[in-house]
């Protein structure tokens, strides 16, 4: 090779590995879904019980379609977090109703509101916290009790069926999370 073709192949090379440099500095990072906050809140608009229409978060979080779903569908994708969900949608003429979730999941809190035969169903204080959030729902899916406890064996933390089970065996009015699993002292 003459000096020639060297120095041409290490132009080209240098080249070739600015090029690179300079797309992997300005490629933006890719989004994972769910990581930010929806700019669209989750609402939802039942018509007679039937979903008439609702905002794209809320059809991607519930996978509900307008006119192929009902309320049962909703309540259903609820109910654990919110037990008090109304079976049926608002009763009276109109009216309004706030529900605060029982756990910290997203959403927390759900205003229902109703006009005749409408109903709305706006899921307040909703956002996406990356993997965490998706950490947290996939817990929450889970068919199984998971919690973690501290040195002390009090509940620091727990899912949705946890709560289930803890409320079987204990009743409503306890609350889990002061909940104590002390290690038995060997004798």
């Amino acid at each position: 090779m003459t000096p020639a073709e060297i120095l041409l192949v290490v132009l080209i090379a240098i080249a070739a590995a600015s090029s690179a440099v300079t797309y992997l500095l300005q490629r933006p990072e890719p989004s994972v879904q769910g990581e930010t906050t929806d700019a669209e809140p989750l609402a939802l608009l039942f018509d007679d019980g039937v979903l008439h229409h609702a905002t794209t978060p809320a059809m991607r979080r519930f996978s509900l379609l307008p006119g192929a779903h009902l309320w049962d569908d909703l309540r259903e994708e609820l109910k654990d977090s919110f037990p008090d969900f109304p079976t049926f949608p608002g009763p009276g003429e109109h009216g309004s109703l706030t529900l605060q979730a029982r756990t910290a999941n997203d959403p927390q809190k759900i205003e229902i509101s109703w006009w005749g035969s409408l109903c709305w169903v706006t899921c307040l204080n909703h956002q996406r916290r990356g993997s965490v959030g998706a950490t947290q729902r996939a817990c929450d899916a889970s068919p199984h009790p998971i919690w973690q406890t501290d040195r002390d064996g009090a509940v620091i933390w727990r899912n949705n069926r946890y709560l289930i089970l803890f409320e079987q065996m204990h009743g409503r009015n306890r609350n889990p999370m002061n909940a104590c699993l002390k290690r038995q002292q060997p004798l």
